[in-house]
């Protein structure tokens, strides 16, 4: 391998390190917001029961669409970023060093499909009816916590 080739190589390998480093927090931060999310309904709705506060119940459901959108960019970003290392990692490609999405991978990735992908909105719907059912058993039956 000539020395312009070795460099590009080394080159290369280092900007691919870039945009995995890039994913594996993108992966993370969407993991910690489905942990916050979770922490988040249990500590309303457990508040909630124990007071007899059914809006307390209720007002979990806005914080819980908050992670839901942040875990839903979170998670474009990281297919984003994965479209980006597929498209580098090819023999052809220029080691540029750029970490700017092409247009044509953000438009095949948008929030839409991420947050209302099955892995993700199925947690949040799953959370924000445990909000509602908890608040309707606050309402219906209030008191019984004690």
């Amino acid at each position: 391998m000539t020395e312009p080739a070795a460099e590009q190589s080394s080159q290369k390998i280092k900007y691919l390190e870039f945009i995995q480093a890039i994913i594996t927090r993108m992966a993370s931060e969407s993991a910690a917001m489905k942990r916050y999310a979770l922490a988040v309904t249990a500590a309303v709705n457990s508040t909630a029961a124990a007071t007899d506060t059914w809006y307390l119940a209720m007002a979990g459901a806005p914080l819980l669409a908050v992670f839901w959108l942040l875990d839903g960019q979170y998670l474009t970003l990281e297919r984003q970023y994965r479209g980006l290392y597929d498209i580098v990692r090819l023999p052809d490609t220029p080691a540029d060093l750029s970490l700017k999405i092409p247009d044509e991978i953000a438009k095949q990735q948008t929030l839409g499909q991420s947050a209302f992908g099955w892995s993700v909105w199925t947690l949040y719907a799953a959370l924000m009816l445990l909000c509602v059912l908890v608040a309707g058993a606050v309402m219906i039956v209030p008191g019984a916590a004690q």
